[in-house]
């Protein structure tokens, strides 16, 4: 995930006084950890790719997740072996909720 959308969206919370903020889940974030971050909870930044992964092999308890968000939803589609991207979306983040 981009850093600039990372820091745009903690910055905001920042400025609305949550005291909680979000924290990125990266590849800095070795696989044995990710249970003990996750099941911290609170709001977390995690790639589409590490969320997949994470939820397949049982590292995120699916039973403590209240909602995901999405940036840009309309880069992920469905396409064979991997996603697609909309350029039209960069730069322009939307934020959708499930």
């Amino acid at each position: 995930m981009d850093s600039g959308v990372q820091e745009y969206f903690t910055e905001e919370l920042r400025a609305e006084g949550v005291s909680h903020l979000p924290q990125p889940v990266t590849s800095d974030v070795q696989s044995t950890e990710r249970y003990k971050v996750y099941t911290q909870g609170g709001v977390l930044f995690v790639t589409r790719r590490m969320l997949v992964v994470d939820f397949l092999t049982d590292r995120m308890p699916a039973h403590f997740i209240l909602g995901i968000s999405e940036l840009c939803p309309k880069q992920t589609q469905a396409r064979g072996s991997g996603c697609v991207s909309d350029p039209g979306c960069e730069g322009h983040p939307e934020l959708w909720t499930s």
